[in-house]
């Protein structure tokens, strides 16, 4: 393990400042310039989320974000995901998180006692361009049931 990684562990400010030193340089160099594309693509995203959830509903939505995913009596049950998972909120929350450069299907991340995370491939992909238009929303589909959304039995 490298040395600074080991100072990092350690809580060393020199190690941390380094890491910050190297955040730094690489937003500078890789998302600076196109950062306003980017802010605009998650712009158009959480529209896009928002319109969708209120057209039809955020039982649909969900399935549309995790294809092959399906709610079920409250239980947002996804069949061959490995291994196959049945996600109950309880309350807990569900963030959603768009991202452009992950092409594969969407991740889940389902800690106990905290709000799952759903990261999802989202927008025209990578590299954005500086000044390059965005692309249009992808519509969704219409013929998407809406089973309603129920808490699970605790």
């Amino acid at each position: 393990m490298p040395r600074w990684i080991r100072g990092l562990h350690a809580g060393d400010e020199t190690a941390w400042h380094t890491l910050h030193r190297a955040q730094q340089a690489a937003f500078e160099t890789v998302l600076a310039p196109v950062w306003s594309v980017v802010q605009d693509l998650h712009r158009e995203e959480f529209t896009r989320y928002a319109l969708t959830v209120a057209e039809h509903g955020v039982a649909a939505t969900l399935t549309g974000l995790a294809p092959g995913s399906r709610l079920h009596e409250g239980v947002w049950e996804w069949p061959g995901a490995a291994p196959d998972r049945d996600v109950c909120l309880n309350g807990r929350g569900l963030v959603l998180l768009p991202t452009f450069h992950h092409p594969a299907g969407p991740l889940l991340q389902d800690t106990p006692s905290h709000p799952a995370v759903l990261t999802y491939p989202a927008g025209p992909g990578l590299p954005p361009t500086a000044g390059a238009p965005s692309s249009p929303p992808r519509p969704w589909p219409r013929s998407w049931a809406a089973p309603g959304w129920t808490p699970c039995a605790s």
